[in-house]
């Protein structure tokens, strides 16, 4: 018994060790490109390099400073301006970020320790240490040697990535999107039954945190909410509307909370107010790609893998199927939305796209992972699947070096 005990206890020093080491090794990366972004020249042997992202208005923001567009949503910049107490503005808003992206591991891990199950297969848990970093570094694929296939003149632009680098309020919002994603998926499995009310506040709650840090996510949680639960009602003929009115309720704070963001950008109230929002079909995505059935492929290989494997768990898995249904929200919204105005050629719908595609790659992994554990697919299905997504990885590892070198995104 004692011997048991002392094995249990050496492999659980070995998961807190991998962790550790995994979290210090991807934070201090991270720290180096997001430090880099913020004081936006380093001199790498000799060499001044410029390093591009949306960080400078950031910093201006965190500095109560006049920007040339509305930024209502404050979180990012607050926080930056409280850790301006200890150093200066630069510095600031990098840390900030940095604080808030490595908040994700503790919760992808906590989500991959349970796609495992509960299996003593040391392995298993090991990759479920392993997943969170993988996840956030994926990207988009692209040809061997640099090549770009017809219609597609970037790597990333047209493409897209479930890991924009250049943009901090997209990493800052994201442990509040992934929290709040995973407690929906939660929710959406019983809400028509009962009523959890933990469950309730902590999804309202950080769904608010989200919006104030950056409202993309929210945007399309919303619309595949409101459809996912207009059909549920209409399925049910609408049995469940006391339950469903309930859940409803949760989005309250948030959607008063953008109303006054959106007044603050579309609104009248302002000199310098931005014209609105109205329908343009491919006009922004057409744009950046040529070819966006490609840029949809190449973007999103290992998902469509996953559930060409997967068919019945889209049909029976409801929280797989409605990442499906905020990717598609997400996907539809960028192909036929767009902003007026000076933000017309911001393309600011992407985000919601990507957000999008980082929430698909998450629970396709999650299946994957537990249909592994499970052994619910063959192994060369298995295989397949993997190889697709260590390719993504491998290739947002490229991605991250190169913008670690100083490359500039838009010319990837």
């Amino acid at each position: 018994m004692k011997q048991v005990q002392k094995s249990d206890l050496y492999v659980k020093i070995l998961y807190i060790v991998i962790f550790a080491a995994l979290f210090l090794i991807f934070g201090y990366a991270n720290k180096i490109l997001f430090f880099r972004q913020s004081h936006w020249y380093e001199y790498i042997e000799g060499e001044r390099i410029k390093y591009y992202s949306d960080i400078n208005m950031y910093i201006d923001l965190a500095q109560g400073k006049e920007v040339d567009y509305a930024y209502t949503y404050p979180l990012y910049f607050k926080f930056s301006r409280l850790l301006m107490i200890f150093c200066d503005a630069n510095n600031a808003v990098a840390l900030a970020v940095l604080i808030l992206n490595m908040l994700c591991v503790p919760v992808l891990t906590v989500f991959f320790w349970k796609s495992v199950g509960k299996t003593d297969n040391i392995l298993y848990k090991i990759a479920a240490l392993g997943l969170p970093y993988m996840m956030l570094l994926s990207s988009m694929l692209w040809m061997p040697g640099g090549n770009v296939p017809y219609g597609i003149e970037h790597r990333y632009l047209g493409v897209f990535t479930p890991n924009p680098w250049h943009n901090q309020t997209y990493f800052a919002a994201r442990p509040f999107t992934i929290i709040a994603f995973l407690f929906f998926l939660r929710m959406i499995c019983h809400y028509e039954e009962k009523a959890d009310v933990r469950d309730y506040i902590i999804f309202s709650v950080t769904l608010l945190l989200a919006t104030m840090t950056k409202p993309s996510f929210t945007i399309v949680l919303g619309s595949a909410a409101l459809m996912f639960m207009l059909v549920r009602l209409v399925f049910h003929r609408f049995k469940t509307i006391k339950n469903t009115f309930f859940f409803g309720l949760t989005f309250i704070p948030t959607i008063i909370n953008l109303c006054i963001q959106y007044s603050g950008i579309f609104g009248n109230n302002r000199e310098d107010a931005e014209e609105g929002i109205r329908f343009a079909v491919l006009e922004i995505w057409s744009h950046y790609s040529k070819n966006i059935s490609l840029s949809l492929a190449l973007a999103l290989a290992f998902p469509i893998i996953v559930l060409l494997f997967n068919l019945r768990a889209f049909i029976e898995n409801r929280p797989y199927r409605f990442a499906w249904e905020f990717l598609l929200a997400g996907t539809l919204e960028f192909m036929f939305l767009k902003e007026t105005g000076e933000r017309s050629g911001h393309a600011n719908f992407c985000w919601g796209y990507m957000y999008g595609i980082f929430f698909i790659f998450l629970i396709s992994a999650g299946l994957l992972v537990r249909n592994t554990a499970e052994k619910k697919n063959r192994i060369p299905a298995l295989a397949i699947q993997w190889a697709v997504l260590f390719s993504h990885v491998i290739c947002g590892c490229i991605y991250f070096v190169y913008l670690l070198k100083g490359g500039n995104y838009s010319s990837f």
